[in-house]
């Protein structure tokens, strides 16, 4: 009787604490979707990613996305920032930046801030050449690795709700 009552005790504890965790993250549990993110090459400069992107597009065949590559600087606050007039053209106050993911899918170079991905290592700086689901990462993972042997996929939970 004492085990069952124990068991009883212990089990009233996990359910209120799962409770109060689903209650803390409300609705917001339900923003995330699970993104494949094709890694190339990462780094703590920001000057080797831009020049690796710029490579690997040339080497690839596959654009950049000017806004992610050419037209973001490093930022303390950020880690990464689009200029001050494009965060201002998007509502944004200046530094913004918003990493990849959110409606982006597909294959292109992107320089991405660690720190912005759930489940990447804070503080680099990330090439990535293609994002969203497997029918996109798979076939560009096999043709980029014949190029790039170290490439590899990645799965992270990117945030779809509201970031104003």
């Amino acid at each position: 009787m004492k085990q069952l009552i124990t068991y009883c005790f212990i089990t009233l504890i996990a359910l209120s604490s799962s409770a109060q965790t689903e209650e803390h993250l409300g609705e917001d549990k339900y923003n995330y979707v699970k993104k494949d993110m094709l890694i190339l090459f990462s780094t703590k400069s920001f000057k080797d990613a831009q020049k690796f992107a710029k490579q690997a597009s040339k080497n690839l065949l596959i654009k950049t996305d000017p806004d992610l590559v050419d037209s973001i600087t490093p930022n303390e606050e950020e880690g990464l920032t689009f200029t001050r007039t494009h965060c201002q053209d998007s509502h944004f106050e200046y530094p913004c930046y918003v990493a990849r993911g959110r409606g982006d899918d597909g294959e292109y170079i992107s320089i991405e801030y660690s720190t912005w991905i759930n489940g990447f290592k804070d503080g680099y700086y990330i090439v990535i050449a293609a994002s969203g689901d497997k029918e996109i990462t798979q076939p560009s993972l096999k043709k980029i690795k014949k190029v790039y042997k170290d490439a590899y996929v990645k799965q992270t939970e990117v945030y779809m709700g509201c970031i104003h």
